[in-house]
């Protein structure tokens, strides 16, 4: 069998690889159809679409696949065959697509929820853990990757503490494919900041290393972290002290979840002062909010399909929260 590193996202629901000869495709191992004997190309249609600030093209085929011990025939994927500036990170043969629902008309259903049906996995959900560390053979300039742990078909109990809040996804997320939640409140410190009415939706980014949102929510956000700045001029970027202790906590209807000033805190930029995670764009642009890394960083997530949810519990301490270990079995297969 052909193996492959691939870069997860909750954000597409298509998987793809990179073909043996695509043009602009990141270093990692290739897909050889001519090495395959349950290859077949399901079209030979070209399709093209953007993703990541750039560009793919490639055609759909299908093939046997597997993710660790689970496998499904006939998983339809896409063979990249050409990439312009995707900002996918140079080791990786592609992307492995974890959408709610299609978030393309190219495929009939999110391969991952193919692979859970195909194997009766024990629960229709997926586990995700992000550590704040980088992968180890990073090499310097080169584009960072993050490392953690996503389970099918259950969760890594190891990774988190107590109670899983489990949310019903907002109105509308099988229609977008995404994975979606109404914010109900966000508190800067001990003080709550206003959010704009009917820019509530938030949808869920594991590629997106920062959290965006309606201007005058993320102006207001910032107003509330001393010694902040901003924006930059022409940029919806904002400052905020390297050595700030401030955190931001985010409601999506239950309890309030924190994100840590450390993951608040990106690339200096001057001295003392650091980019802010929360990003600003105007109502034009954005009609919500688009959550990524620094808040997933701080809480165990599940992702599941019946019922349509979200799930978050503490972080355990060996996964780099302040909650106590526990040692229950796993219920991935």
């Amino acid at each position: 069998p052909q193996k492959f590193k691939m870069m997860v996202d909750i954000g597409i629901s298509m998987t793809m690889v990179s073909a043996k000869d695509c043009s602009g495709c990141p270093s990692g191992s290739p897909f050889d159809a001519t090495a395959s004997h349950t290859f077949a190309n399901k079209s030979t249609a070209l399709i093209d679409f953007s993703y990541l600030g750039g560009e793919i093209e490639g055609f759909i085929s299908d093939d046997t696949v597997a993710v660790g011990s689970l496998s499904v025939a006939k998983g339809e994927f896409l063979q990249m065959t050409e990439l312009l500036s995707t900002g996918l990170p140079d080791s990786v043969s592609g992307v492995l697509g974890l959408a709610f629902g299609a978030t393309r008309d190219t495929i009939a259903a999110p391969f991952w929820k193919t692979l859970i049906a195909a194997n009766g996995a024990a629960a229709p959900e997926m586990g995700f853990w992000l550590s704040r560390d980088l992968a180890a053979d990073n090499e310097q300039g080169s584009e960072q990757e993050s490392v953690g742990e996503f389970t099918f078909g259950g969760v890594n109990s190891s990774l988190y503490s107590g109670d899983i809040e489990f949310l019903n996804l907002a109105a509308g997320s099988a229609a977008l494919g995404s994975w979606t939640l109404e914010i109900s409140a966000i508190t800067v410190g001990t003080k709550a900041v206003s959010i704009t009415p009917n820019a509530t939706l938030a949808t869920f980014d594991s590629t997106f290393d920062s959290i965006s949102g309606p201007d005058a929510d993320v102006r207001a956000i910032y107003a509330a972290i001393p010694g902040s700045t901003g924006p930059l001029t022409g940029t919806a970027t904002f400052l905020i002290p390297c050595n700030t202790t401030v955190s931001v906590s985010v409601s999506f209807g239950g309890q309030a979840w924190s994100i840590s000033a450390k993951d608040l805190v990106q690339d200096p930029v001057e001295s003392g002062a650091c980019v802010g995670a929360f990003g600003g764009a105007s109502p034009t642009q954005l009609s919500g909010w688009r959550v990524g890394i620094p808040f997933l960083r701080n809480v165990y997530s599940v992702f599941r399909e019946t019922p349509p949810s979200i799930g978050f519990a503490k972080l355990s301490t060996i996964a780099g929260g302040t909650g106590v270990y526990h040692s229950i079995n796993s219920s991935a297969p």
